[in-house]
């Protein structure tokens, strides 16, 4: 019934000169949605995003779950006449 995605990357740094530095540096991000009704327009999400810190030289790692809700907006054109 196509309502569960996953969405996954891996990032590897390269230039790091040993092999127990290059696995810790391994990082990558995850993120499964689930569309709670037919439409799809409603959705729960869970992720882990992990991002290289350049200042502390380390990884972070973020988790979260949220819901949304996607809705068209449509503007009209008010002309004064």
């Amino acid at each position: 019934n196509d309502r569960l995605v996953l969405k996954a990357v891996l990032n590897v740094d390269v230039d790091n000169r040993s092999n127990q530095a290059a696995l810790s540096s391994l990082a990558g991000d995850v993120i499964l949605q689930y569309k709670l009704n037919k439409k799809g327009n409603i959705t729960l999400e869970a992720f882990s995003k992990s991002d290289i810190d350049v200042l502390l030289e380390e990884n972070t790692t973020k988790n979260g779950v949220g819901i949304s809700l996607q809705k068209a907006l449509y503007l009209r054109n008010k002309s004064n006449n």
